[in-house]
Formats: C-alpha cells, structure tokens, sequence
C-alpha cells in the first residue's frame, strides 16, 4: 500500500511535469492550462495520499479502507488520463482488451469475497487487485484506441473503458463507506455492485469488430 502511494506521486509528478512542457509557452486560455492546472491538483493529492499513508501505515484497523481510498483516487486519475489518450499509449491489440478484461472480471470477485468476509487484509488486497486492473485495462484501451481503423471505434473503446473503470471505481466507494461505518460484515452481499459488474461493455467492443 505504502509501494502503491510512492508509485502515485511518481506519476503524478511525471504528468505535472509533461503537462508544463506542453504548456510552456502557451497562452492563458489554451486548453494545455487547463490539463496543467489538473496535473498540479493531482500532484498536490497524492503527496496528501501519501502522507495519509504513512501515517496509518501501522494502524492495522484501518489498512483495507485506506488501501481503497488510494484505488479510488487512482482510478479517478486514471479515469482523467483518458482525455489525453495518445500521451504514453502503447500499442495493444484485441486480445489484449480481452485479457484486461478478464482481469477485471477476477478482480470484481475478489472484491466481492473481501465485502464478505471484511477482513482488513482481505479488503486491502482487493482494493489493490482492482486498483492494478484498471490501471491496465485503461492503458490497454489507450494503446488500443490509437490502433482503432475508425475515429468511431476510438471513441468506443474509450468509452467502455471509462464507463467500466467509473462503475468499478463505484463499487469501490460503496465498500470504503461501509468499511468506514464497520458496515461490511452486516451488508447484504448482493448490495455489492460489484456483484453484477461485468467487463462485457470492452468484450463486447472487441466481439463486434
């Protein structure tokens, strides 16, 4: 989890400092100001992340919610990342997109097993199954969007990445907010919408063209 904060603010810093290259020089109201401004601001989160970190870093009861805080807000970046998807893609094919799909799909149940039993630990890892599944999953998309034949299946790809990551990211709040409240172990697991999320909306991309 610590690993996971230090690796946040490295990226961060990263972003904050391509995005001050593309801006250098521009004018006020280019659009690369605003990407700057939205690289400081994460930057600034994740130090904060990182020092949160630090500081429950020993403090056992709160480790799993902590570790879902740091996903969510790193699918929250992530999730930002895809209005610049040509910066840093890497080429991906098909199936590719079928294998970060599946990791989705694995890391789904592993958090749905962590709201069952609501163990600290068990949650912890899955928040960082789910948090590394994405990651790759939006970078596949990216790396795949660039390959895309159409303008069209660019924008598709991209957009079931976004819409899958934005659900994901809100099963993992509704986790962290039981967690916060001591609420997991009561919670019907049903309620979990993870329960019912599926990576079909990228397989489905894939399927069709």
């Amino acid at each position: 989890m610590l690993l996971n904060a230090c690796m946040d603010v490295a990226k961060a810093l990263s972003n904050l400092i391509d995005s001050t290259k593309d801006a250098c020089g521009k004018s006020s109201d280019d659009n690369s100001m605003d990407r700057l401004k939205s690289s400081a601001k994460e930057m600034v989160q994740s130090v904060s992340s990182l020092l949160k970190t630090v500081k429950s870093a020993e403090d056992k009861a709160s480790r799993g919610t902590r570790a879902l805080e740091i996903a969510v807000d790193a699918v929250s970046s992530d999730i930002k990342a895809l209005d610049n998807a040509s910066v840093g893609a890497v080429s991906a094919s098909p199936e590719d997109l079928i294998r970060a799909a599946k990791e989705i799909t694995q890391a789904t149940t592993k958090a749905v097993a962590a709201g069952n039993t609501a163990k600290q630990d068990d949650i912890a890892a899955a928040g960082n199954m789910g948090r590394k599944a994405i990651t790759d999953m939006l970078n596949t998309c990216k790396g795949a969007s660039v390959n895309a034949e159409s303008e069209a299946l660019k924008l598709k790809v991209l957009q079931s990445g976004r819409s899958t990551s934005m659900a994901y990211r809100d099963m993992l709040e509704y986790m962290c907010d039981l967690s916060l409240v001591d609420n997991l172990r009561t919670a019907n697991s049903s309620s979990i919408p993870g329960k019912s999320l599926k990576a079909s909306r990228i397989s489905s991309v894939v399927l069709r063209n």
